[in-house]
């Protein structure tokens, strides 16, 4: 691994324990920044094409968070405890209420005068930590249940064929 990639997790780890209170070994950042790039991307062509930031908001969270969804439950949460359809109407949910929070802040921010991009950036660093304890502990795992334990438990056989 690039000695950048190691300091950039390093970093993460620090800010995410101090964040949420967990300790993690792997914060998946290249989950997070796979998905952070395309909701980015699908926001800033939007908007720049129509000028309207609630729609570019919602399609662009709507593109990234099926990406997201996936690669968080099978390479973060390895799977999670909850079946499929129960993680998903989960995901879901959080995905709504992260929108009209993620929509409420960035507008704010803009009216307040901050370009579009710092105003992106600040508001998903302050939902990042939000969105991983939530799915760590509701979407895809038990309550209490540590990241380390969520992602890196073998799947019983009953859930590899449920799921």
């Amino acid at each position: 691994m690039p000695l950048r990639s190691r300091v950039g997790n390093a970093l993460t780890r620090v800010c995410f324990a101090a964040v949420t209170g967990s300790r993690v070994q792997d914060t998946q950042t290249g989950s997070s920044m796979l998905a952070g790039a395309v909701d980015a991307a699908v926001l800033f062509a939007l908007h720049a094409a129509t000028g309207a930031l609630l729609p570019s908001v919602l399609t662009a969270r709507a593109v990234s968070s099926t990406t997201n969804f996936a690669v968080n439950r099978r390479l973060v949460f390895g799977g999670g405890r909850s079946s499929l359809p129960v993680a998903a109407r989960r995901y879901w949910t959080l995905v709504a209420v992260l929108a009209v929070a993620n929509y409420l802040v960035l507008a704010t921010l803009v009216r307040a005068g901050l370009p579009l991009l710092p105003a992106k950036v600040a508001t998903e660093a302050g939902l990042f930590a939000v969105s991983y304890v939530t799915q760590q502990r509701f979407v895809f795992g038990s309550r209490g249940t540590a990241p380390s334990q969520v992602a890196h438990r073998p799947a019983r056989l009953d859930e590899r064929t449920t799921n």
